[in-house]
């Protein structure tokens, strides 16, 4: 399994806030070795800040679904389980755009 950036993976994901884990979409932003840096994904109503991606379907996402910057995750390959699909170049350059201005 090899993940490369703007992918989207299913990963085991580790709650904030306790040790509880869900499955869930994780676009790939970079990766070193075994970690994979990573921003969560979620269709619930997005919060400020949120992305909503605008070609979700083009990504093989089955809901409307947005993209969280308030927390990047470094993930180890292991709790990485299949891809999901890939961005459109469209929503790539959006991202890019407001990680640009968070910096």
């Amino acid at each position: 399994m090899k993940c490369e950036p703007w992918q989207v993976w299913w990963a085991n994901v580790k709650f904030e806030d306790s040790d509880e884990v869900k499955k869930r979409p994780v676009l790939i932003l970079d990766t070193e070795k075994m970690i994979a840096f990573a921003l969560k994904m979620t269709t619930h109503e997005p919060r400020r800040g949120d992305y909503i991606l605008l070609d979700w379907q083009r990504a093989c996402l089955p809901k409307k679904t947005c993209v969280r910057f308030h927390q990047k995750l470094e993930l180890c390959e292991d709790i990485i389980t299949n891809q999901i699909g890939a961005l459109s170049l469209l929503d790539i350059v959006n991202i890019l755009r407001i990680l640009k201005a968070l910096e």
